[in-house]
C-alpha cells in the first residue's frame, strides 16, 4: 500500500521508522531535561563528616568511628554500614528512627548487631530516607584497623651520654623504620619525653638527658614508641638502657706511697676535670688524672667535679 503526503508518496515501513526516532529523540530528550533538573536539585543529605581510620581495641579517642551529616528536612532515617566491596549490610545503626533537620551525629565501635568485632577493612555509610524513597551510599570510606604499627630499630647510640655541653657524646640517636606511617615518641621510664611531628616511616629520635634545662643523671630505660592513624600503638621489640652521666671514677679505693704519683683514671667526656685532695685542689687532664699524693700517712678523701655532677674515691697514703 502506498500513503500519500502531499504530493510525496512514501511506503508506510519508512513512516513508521522515522516516527520511531522521532519518539527516541523526545525520550532522550525528556530524560535529559529530568537529569538536569536532579541535578539543580538540592541534595536532601550535605555537610558529611565521616571518621576516615579507627580502632576499636585501641582504647582511644579514636576508638570509635563518627558518621556526621546534616538533614534538609524532617525524614526517617535508616542508616546502615556495608562492606565495601560485597555491599552487605553489617550493621545498622538507626532503624527508621524520626529525625529533625539539622545535624545528625552517630557513632560506630566497630562491631555488628550482635556486638561481634568485625574484620578489618573498608566500610561504608548507607543512609535511607523514607520521605525521599531513596538511598544513598555517603562517599566517605571508614578503614577499621587493629593491626599495630610494627617499629625496627635500625641504630641507636651512644649508651652512655655526658650532656656538659662540650659537644662529646651530648645526646643519644635512634634512628628507626615503621611498617606503616604513625607518630613516634621516645620513652623514658615511662614518660613521654620527645614526640616527633608528622608520621614519617623513618626517621630518628634524639634526646640529651635533660628535663626542663637539667640534667638526669644515672641511668634510664628508654622504648621507642609508634601509634597509627587509628590509634594503635606498638613498642619497640626490646627496652634499652641509658646511662646518663658527666663523670665518673673507674676505681673507688687507692693505696699510694707518701709523696708518690697517684693515677686515676676517670671517665669523663669533659677535656678538663677540677679535683680536690685532702685542703689540695685543682684542674688537670683526666685521661688520666695524675696527681701527687699527700706526704703524710693517712686516709684522704679524692674528690672529682665535671660541671655540678661530683665524683668519691678514698685513698690510703702509706710510707
Amino acid at each position: 500500500m502506498i500513503a500519500t503526503v502531499g504530493r510525496l508518496e512514501l511506503p508506510r515501513r519508512t513512516l513508521l521508522a522515522n516516527g520511531l526516532a522521532i519518539a527516541l529523540l523526545l525520550a532522550t530528550a525528556a530524560a535529559f531535561v529530568v537529569a538536569e533538573v536532579l541535578k539543580l536539585e538540592k541534595s536532601p543529605i550535605t555537610g558529611t563528616r565521616v571518621t576516615e581510620v579507627f580502632s576499636p581495641t585501641c582504647g582511644c579517642a579514636t576508638s570509635r568511628a563518627s558518621i556526621s551529616f546534616r538533614l534538609r528536612r524532617n525524614d526517617r532515617v535508616t542508616l546502615d554500614v556495608v562492606a565495601v566491596g560485597g555491599g552487605d549490610v553489617v550493621r545498622t545503626l538507626l532503624r527508621s528512627k524520626r529525625v529533625e533537620e539539622g545535624r545528625v551525629n552517630v557513632q560506630w565501635d566497630g562491631r555488628d548487631d550482635a556486638g561481634r568485632l568485625l574484620p578489618d577493612g573498608p566500610y561504608r555509610p548507607r543512609v535511607e530516607l523514607a520521605g525521599f524513597d531513596r538511598t544513598f551510599d555517603l562517599p566517605n570510606t571508614i578503614h577499621l584497623d587493629t593491626r599495630p604499627p610494627q617499629v625496627a630499630i635500625v641504630k641507636a647510640g651512644p649508651w652512655t651520654i655526658s650532656p656538659d655541653r662540650d659537644g662529646r657524646s651530648e645526646r643519644i640517636t635512634i634512628r628507626y623504620r615503621l611498617s606503616e606511617p604513625g607518630k613516634v615518641s621516645l620513652e623514658v621510664d615511662g614518660t613521654r619525653r620527645v614526640l616527633l611531628q608528622g608520621m614519617p616511616l623513618a626517621h630518628k629520635l634524639e634526646w640529651n638527658g635533660r628535663v626542663g634545662g637539667r640534667p638526669q643523671l644515672g641511668t634510664h630505660r628508654l622504648v621507642v614508641v609508634a601509634r597509627d592513624a587509628a590509634g594503635n600503638v606498638a613498642r619497640a621489640p626490646q627496652a634499652s638502657t641509658l646511662r646518663v652521666r658527666f663523670v665518673a671514677l673507674r676505681r673507688h679505693n687507692f693505696v699510694v706511697r707518701g709523696g708518690g704519683r697517684l693515677r686515676v683514671p676517670v671517665d669523663t667526656e669533659a677535656s678538663q676535670v677540677a679535683w680536690r685532695l685532702g685542703s689540695r685542689r685543682g684542674t688537670g687532664s683526666p685521661h688520666p688524672l695524675v696527681l701527687r699524693a699527700p706526704k703524710r700517712r693517712g686516709r684522704y678523701l679524692l674528690v672529682v667535679r665535671v660541671g655540678p655532677q661530683t665524683v668519691r674515691a678514698h685513698v690510703r697514703v702509706v710510707r
